[in-house]
């Protein structure tokens, strides 16, 4: 993660529920869609109703009580028994149609098991199925549905959950105590399968062998039938039958979801079967895990090895006697069978496994064989788990691990969740508490680096669980020595983990604590300063939730070690900047009495030889400058701030002027900005100290990363606040204004940060060098476009750095002269290898100027400015909203979306205080503030549950500039302004010639049916008319009629007009027909001479239009030949403008009204063009 607070579902917070407060609604919606005719199908119409505004809206509600699904159970009765209930009578019509009957209706069915399965979903199959109906005679209505209904849709996907329902209905009447062999004989039932009589209970079998193979929840089901069927003691022979076909049907990797399903099934048995049953069985269940074992390719999947795992796991534990339920049950001379102590050696092998759900069930299987062997025996499995810690990692005197490698993740995950089970079940004795906590301590911080991330998320997560256990330790004096230094460690885990849900799993694990023990000091209060919510965001975590803690004494040092030891050490950056910024904050509680212990322990980091203890260090001594300035006491901590400056002479210079090391140069310029003082200016105070900070800066500003160069900046900035520095801005532009791009970049950015409010830093020449950095036709110009945009962003911030005395600094020349700059600079168009890189300074250039209008604006109103009309004059007010509107309406949507917002300032903003401020405000501002600032986007046929999903939100100052198909409709209102005409309309011509199709369709159709709307000729009602848009379009083709670039997109725009027949009603008067002539002329204009294939096309298209024209079409005729027998130098683009002429000639020729020869159609058709 690259940001500070990416944290997954940080900034989310859900409301707890108190119960079902959706169930009225819930109800009404259930009753009509239960008042539906399940014989029936609907309309398509009726079935996307019932599909979205009933069924959807039912799953979306039960998707709210999700996370606290227990709040439904006193209502499962009214919520599951009508359904399950309307599904048995559908089944129970659905058997006796006849035996041939196709399109049985089966929709609103599957919509009642849709809903089944989202109960299951929701709460779970134990808690709904008893709901299901359960009389003997709904087994051969389930069974018949089954085998008569929904095996003819078997391949189906769409009926999933019919079938899982019916399946679970299935395995609930399965479980009622009479004899299946009854229903042999009846006609519901018996069945010629392979031409031989199924009994009842075969039949059940292969109805369920049948779902076993399936890949989606069917197989659940079906695993969960043959596992009822098989713990029956009248059914239970079958077992060794379906062993057998176990080993038939299995026969690799590519029979996965049918071994799945088939180990499920046994797993269900195992663990629920009557224990005599199951010691006839346990061999040939052995059998089939060896089995399967034999196939390698299977035991890669990760369900196998975990229900490998829960049948080995199953088989000891009822191999032993039932659990104990206190200590003194303990029988030491107890006899282990042979068959458990292989079981648990096993275990211990798999529950170092790759996958953590196998890891799990190992430590689950474990905990539970521990529960039911003697004390003596639960202590050597705890030994042999931690022993796991021990061969994978040390801890050194101080409680530190070392030597762990990546690897050690998987052993140390499996041994923590296999203490979590212990300790759940009160296997672990007091007085081995002390060393469980002291693993624990260290799995909490188990962060091991591995490529651009880390390992360690697992063992953090299962360490949270091994203590949130131990909160329900009956015991609680076994628990008091260490519950200081346990609240300790889980507070500085819920605050500082870099993960959202590990410091959710620490804060879980405090408050059951705090609510079950009570010995956590000041637990309550620190509980409500770092809840769930609080640590759910990790920035606020950090500088918000952390300070308050460390308030209370018993907190503060350890919370302060934790991030100088773990925090400001961490690989990732972004954590040792929130852990700096925490520190600054908690100095700030008691700054006199901290301040002296964190600079102090800053300097081991500092002299580190990693370069992540620096670069924390580094910042950290920062954020303690930044605080000693804003505080009180600041002449009293004045000698900190210069131990804290001097520091900067400590770092290794091979570290900071390393090229790679940037964070380190980047951290140390910040330090810089942060302490530099008068004090630090005069080099006879530490000469060494005033070349090294100077060099520092020298070296960041041309460093090649943006980063380093702004922090190098900042320190210019608090340099120029300080002193003259006029001879440094002589030096840095006399050498690098023709120095590498990084050197011109860093010279753009330091320039816009001085501050000319004390000094004056040659402001003349600053301005001079960033006017001339950004003129193209300059010699001195930048040739980087990197520089080029951070030149106009420096422009804008020094017009904004002395606005408050405008004419002082700058005369109305010198303010003309940047506004021109910043004109110039929207018509940057570069293209290089990364695409339209001349968009950055256009959107430089907007920023820019929206910022200084603004600035100039206010300064209006702070104190009087009478010289206002003079720097900002309203022509040029507007005609920066012209080129801001021109970029509105081009072909980039990222550029679209930042003009927009810049016009959207415009329009929200208050004229300027002086004298016909009016003149000062966008044409129509208030129409204007209505059709761009209100912005409806509902979709009235859009479902209900989808509409909730994605809610309407009619919102002010709302920007959808991008939304080409939202903008140009409205954009070509803006033609009828003579002010922006021109700029606007050269941005139309660039989107409709655009590359990218979506925006030049959306702008095609807005400015065609803008064109419908005019009137042939200007009157009195409407400012603008068709004849003066051609005119318009026209023009500058005709100023620059050898530039292609010019005018092929006004070819194409002429194109998109003449396509639409919107320029049809010019030919009725002379002044259109003038126009037209003109366009002809530019269309044919040495047609023979042009490189440009694109306006060679784009000009035949237009004579083949004037071709259909009575009035046009003999002096459209003569150029055909032109294009037939075009010359294009390379052969292969000649015959393409040939073939195309001929091509479209023919379909105009049969599709306009026009006379000619059949000779033709022949000519065109039968030339090899």
């Amino acid at each position: 993660m690259s940001t500070d607070d990416q944290d997954g579902d940080d900034n989310e917070s859900k409301r707890l529920l108190s119960g079902f407060e959706k169930l009225p609604d819930f109800r009404i919606r259930l009753q009509n869609l239960l008042a539906l005719d399940c014989t029936k199908e609907g309309t398509p119409q009726e079935q996307q109703e019932e599909r979205y505004k009933m069924l959807m809206r039912l799953e979306h509600i039960l998707g709210e009580y999700q996370e606290q699904a227990y709040l439904l159970d006193p209502h499962l009765e009214e919520l599951v028994k009508p359904v399950a209930d309307a599904l048995r009578n559908y089944a129970s019509w659905a058997i006796t149609l006849p035996e041939g009957s196709d399109d049985i209706p089966m929709t609103r069915a599957t919509n009642l098991a849709f809903l089944l399965h989202s109960y299951v979903a929701t709460r779970g199959y134990k808690s709904i199925i008893r709901f299901f109906p359960h009389t003997v005679s709904d087994l051969p209505i389930a069974l018949s549905f089954m085998t008569r209904v929904l095996s003819k849709v078997d391949q189906v996907t769409g009926y999933w959950a019919l079938r899982y329902s019916t399946l679970l209905w299935l395995a609930l009447v399965c479980m009622l105590p009479f004899d299946l062999r009854q229903f042999d004989a009846s006609p519901e039932t018996g069945r010629l399968l392979g031409g031989e009589v199924k009994s009842t209970t075969e039949l059940i079998q292969n109805v369920a062998q049948e779902q076993l193979g399936k890949a989606g929840v069917e197989r659940e089901g079906a695993a969960f039938v043959l596992s009822r069927l098989y713990m029956r003691k009248d059914t239970h022979y079958l077992l060794d039958s379906f062993v057998e076909w176990i080993k038939s049907s299995v026969k690799g990797v590519s029979h996965m979801f049918l071994c799945i399903g088939c180990l499920q099934a046994l797993a269900e048995f195992v663990k629920s079967t009557p224990l005599e049953v199951l010691q006839m069985h346990s061999p040939s269940i052995r059998d089939v895990l060896e089995f399967v074992s034999g196939f390698p390719d299977l035991m890669q999947n990760t369900i196998v090895r975990k229900y490998n795992v829960k049948l080995i796991s199953r088989l000891a534990i009822r191999a032993l006697p039932a659990k104990r339920q206190n200590s003194s049950e303990s029988v030491d001379e107890m006899d282990i069978p042979e068959e458990v102590e292989i079981a648990i050696q096993e275990l211990f092998e798999t529950l170092q496994d790759k996958d953590t759900l196998v890891r799990w069930s190992s430590a689950k299987g474990i905990a539970r064989i521990a529960e039911r062997l003697p004390q003596s025996f639960a202590d050597q499995i705890l030994d042999n788990v931690l022993s796991f810690f021990t061969n994978h990692g040390s801890i050194d005197d101080d409680g530190v691990m070392q030597g762990l490698p990546p690897s050690a993740e998987q052993p140390w995950h499996g041994a923590t969740l296999a203490c979590a089970e212990l300790v759940r079940r009160g296997l672990v004795r007091s007085d081995r508490l002390q060393e469980l906590l002291q693993w624990m301590a260290q799995a909490l911080y188990f962060d091991v680096r591995r490529g651009a991330n880390s390992v360690g998320i697992s063992v953090r997560d299962a360490a949270a669980y091994v203590l949130w256990s131990l909160a329900r330790v009956p015991d609680t004096g076994s628990l008091k020595p260490h519950a200081v230094a346990l609240a300790q460690k889980l507070a500085n885990v819920a605050l500082f983990d870099r993960e959202i849900s590990i410091r959710r799993a620490a804060s879980a694990a405090f408050q059951e604590h705090v609510g079950r023990m009570g010995l956590f000091p000041h637990g309550i209060d620190i509980l409500g300063k770092m809840d769930f919510f609080a640590v759910s965001n990790r920035r606020n975590s950090f500088t918000a939730a952390a300070p308050q803690v460390a308030m209370h004494p018993e907190y503060r040092s350890t919370v302060i070690k934790h991030l100088f030891s773990t925090t400001l050490r961490h690989w990732d950056e972004v954590m040792r900047r929130l852990g700096s910024s925490c520190l600054r904050k908690i100095a700030e509680t008691d700054l006199i009495k901290l301040l002296p212990d964190l600079v102090a322990e800053c300097k081991p980091l500092v002299h580190s030889m990693e370069l992540i203890d620096v670069h924390g260090a580094l910042l950290t001594l920062s954020e303690l400058s930044v605080a000693i300035s804003s505080s009180t006491f600041r002449d009293e901590l004045e000698p900190y701030r210069q131990q804290i400056f001097r520091y900067i002479l400590e770092v290794p210079q091979s570290m900071l002027f390393v090229s790679r090391n940037h964070l380190v140069l980047e951290a140390t310029c910040v330090l810089i900005a942060s302490s530099l003082s008068k004090a630090d200016l005069n080099p006879l105070t530490d000469n060494r100290t005033g070349n090294s900070w100077r060099a520092i800066l020298d070296k960041g500003l041309t460093h090649r990363e943006s980063r380093v160069q702004e922090a190098a900046a900042l320190a210019t900035l608090r340099l120029s606040e300080l002193e003259d520095c006029s001879a440094l801005v002589d030096r840095y532009i006399l050498s690098n204004r023709r120095g590498t791009p990084s050197a011109q970049r860093g010279l753009a950015i330091m320039l816009g940060f001085l501050d000319f409010t004390k000094w004056s830093h040659n402001l003349k020449k600053v301005l001079a060098c960033l006017l001339t950095a950004v003129d193209l036709s300059s010699s001195n110009a930048f040739s980087d476009i990197e520089a080029r945009k951070l030149a106009y962003d420096s422009l804008a911030r020094m017009v904004k750095n002395v606005s408050s005395k405008l004419p002082d600094y700058l005369s109305v020349g010198e303010m003309n002269s940047i506004f021109d700059a910043f004109f110039a600079g929207m018509r940057d168009y570069t293209v290089n290898e990364r695409g339209d890189v001349g968009s950055w300074v256009r959107l430089s250039c907007i920023r820019g100027l929206c910022s200084i209008i603004q600035d100039l604006i206010q300064r209006s109103h702070s104190s009087p400015f009478l010289e206002f009309p003079e720097y900002l004059p309203a022509a040029k007010y507007h005609r920066c909203v012209a080129e801001i509107l021109k970029q509105g309406v081009e072909r980039l949507d990222n550029v679209r979306q930042h003009a927009g917002e810049a016009f959207s300032t415009f329009i929200s903003s208050e004229p300027p205080d002086t004298e016909h401020g009016e003149r000062w405000q966008v044409k129509d501002r208030e129409l204007h503030r209505t059709t761009f600032c209100t912005v409806q986007h509902s979709d009235p046929n859009l479902p209900e549950i989808l509409a909730e999903k994605f809610p309407v939100r009619d919102t002010d100052n709302s920007v959808h500039w991008g939304d080409g198909a939202w903008l140009f409709p409205k954009a070509v209102q803006f033609l009828n302004y003579e002010e922006y005409r021109g700029p606007v309309l050269k941005g139309l011509i660039a989107s409709i010639s655009s590359k990218t199709g979506y925006t030049g369709r959306t702008a095609s159709t807005a400015f065609v049916d803008y064109a419908n709307s005019l009137p042939v000729s200007r009157s009195s009602n409407s400012p603008y008319d068709l004849l003066s848009l051609a005119v318009d379009v026209l023009s500058d083709a005709k100023k620059s009629p050898s530039s292609n670039i010019v005018v092929v997109p006004i070819l194409q725009t002429f194109n998109v007009l003449l396509e639409a027949e919107a320029l049809s009603r010019l030919n009725d008067g002379a002044s259109g027909t003038v126009l037209i002539k003109e366009l002809m002329n530019l269309a044919s204009r040495n047609v023979e001479k042009l490189k440009s294939p694109q306006r060679v096309l784009e000009s035949m298209k237009i004579i083949i239009y004037f071709i259909a024209s009575n009035t046009l079409r003999a002096e459209a005729v003569p150029h055909l030949s032109r294009f037939l027998l075009h010359a294009f130098p390379k052969a292969s683009a000649s015959q393409f403008v040939r073939g195309d002429t001929a091509e479209a000639l023919y379909l105009s020729l049969q599709t306009k009204d026009i006379e000619y020869d059949d000779e033709v159609d022949e000519i065109l058709l039968e030339t090899d063009w």
